[in-house]
C-alpha cells in the first residue's frame, strides 16, 4: 500500500501510515517463518477505502476519549468543538487520528513524525511529535504536545491500540479506582473497584462488554492469548495513570488504551471533580508520554 513505512528487525515487523493519522496498520512478532499479529491484523481485503479505524493503532492528541456535547469548558469560557465522528454527540479522540503526520526523520528502526499546529478541532495552537521505535522485542511509542499559544490550555495524551478478541484472551492489570459511566458514554464520578471489574489477578475479556475507565493505574498490563501462543507486556510512563478497557459484545476486537486523563476530563475538572488527570499546559511548555509494547511467543 502507498505511504507505508516499514520498521523491521529480527523479531518485530511494523507497518506505519503517516498520512492516515500517523497510524500503525500492522504490528507483528516473527515466529520462524510466520508473522503473528500483536495488534489486530489489518489486511487490504477488508478495506473498501483507507480508514484509520480499520488500522490497529493511533495516537490521541490533544485529548483522549470524549468531550461531552462537543463543548469544552475552561477558565469560565465555553468553546464549541466539531462533532468529528458520525453518530457521536461528543468530540472524539482529538485531532491526531484525523490528520496527516509529516515524517521528519526515518531510520531502519525508528520514525519521527510531526503534527502541524494548524489543527482542525481545538481552540488552542499546539504542535505534536510522535516517535515510533523498535528494539529487540520492544515497540516503543513516544508522544508529545507543545503549547504554541499565548495562553494556557487543557490537554491530554494517550494511545489507542486494537487487539484480537479470542475465547481465552485475558487481561491482568492493577488499578485502584474506576469511573462510573453515564449517558452517551461520558464519565460521571469515580468509585472503588468491585470484583466484576478487578483485573489484578487476570480475567478473561470475552463477553465482558466493558467501556470502562480505570484510574490510579500502575502503568503495567499483560494480555495473554493462549490460542495464539502469545503474550504482551504493556508498560507506560508514570503520567499515564488512566486505562480505558473497551470490550464490546459480538466484536472480534478489544481495546486497551493507556491515557493521561479520564473521559470528559476537562469538563469534569471545570466542575471541581478531582482525579480527572487534566493537564494544564503553559505556553511553550511540553507534555510527553511513553508506552512500550513487548510481545513474547509462549509455549
Amino acid at each position: 500500500m502507498k505511504n507505508l513505512i516499514i520498521l523491521e528487525n529480527e523479531i518485530l515487523y511494523v507497518e506505519i501510515n503517516p498520512i492516515l493519522g500517523g497510524s500503525i496498520k500492522n504490528f507483528f512478532i516473527k515466529n520462524k517463518n510466520l508473522k503473528i499479529p500483536v495488534f489486530r491484523e489489518t489486511t487490504n481485503k477488508i478495506r473498501k477505502k483507507d480508514d484509520v479505524l480499520l488500522n490497529s493503532f493511533f495516537s490521541l492528541i490533544p485529548f483522549s476519549g470524549r468531550i461531552g456535547n462537543a463543548l469544552l469548558k475552561f477558565k469560565s469560557k465555553t468553546y464549541n468543538l466539531k462533532k468529528n465522528f458520525k453518530g457521536e454527540l461528543s468530540a472524539l479522540h482529538g485531532d491526531g487520528w484525523q490528520n496527516p503526520w509529516i515524517v521528519k526523520n526515518l531510520e531502519k528502526n525508528c520514525v519521527i513524525m510531526k503534527l502541524s499546529a494548524k489543527n482542525k478541532n481545538w481552540p488552542f495552537k499546539y504542535s505534536g511529535h510522535l516517535i515510533i521505535k523498535i528494539n529487540n522485542n520492544e515497540l516503543k511509542i513516544s508522544l508529545e504536545i507543545k503549547n504554541l499559544d499565548i495562553k494556557s490550555m487543557p490537554c491530554g495524551l494517550g494511545f489507542h491500540p486494537w487487539f484480537d478478541m479470542t475465547a481465552n484472551a485475558s487481561l491482568q492489570m492493577n488499578a485502584k479506582k474506576f469511573w462510573i459511566v453515564g449517558k452517551n458514554n461520558l464519565f460521571k464520578k469515580i468509585s472503588n473497584l468491585n470484583k466484576n471489574i478487578d483485573f489484578s489477578s487476570g480475567k478473561k475479556l470475552i463477553n465482558t462488554n466493558l467501556v470502562n475507565g480505570f484510574s490510579e493505574w500502575n502503568g503495567f498490563a499483560t494480555i495473554v492469548w493462549p490460542e495464539k501462543k502469545l503474550s504482551l507486556n504493556i508498560e507506560s510512563s508514570k503520567n499515564l495513570k488512566h486505562l480505558i478497557v473497551y470490550t464490546p459484545y459480538n466484536e472480534n476486537f478489544f481495546c486497551i488504551e493507556p491515557v493521561s486523563h479520564s473521559v470528559d476530563a476537562f469538563n469534569l475538572y471545570a466542575k471541581g471533580v478531582k482525579g480527572t488527570g487534566t493537564k494544564i499546559l503553559q505556553p511553550n511548555k511540553i507534555f510527553k508520554v511513553v508506552t512500550s509494547f513487548k510481545p513474547k511467543i509462549t509455549n
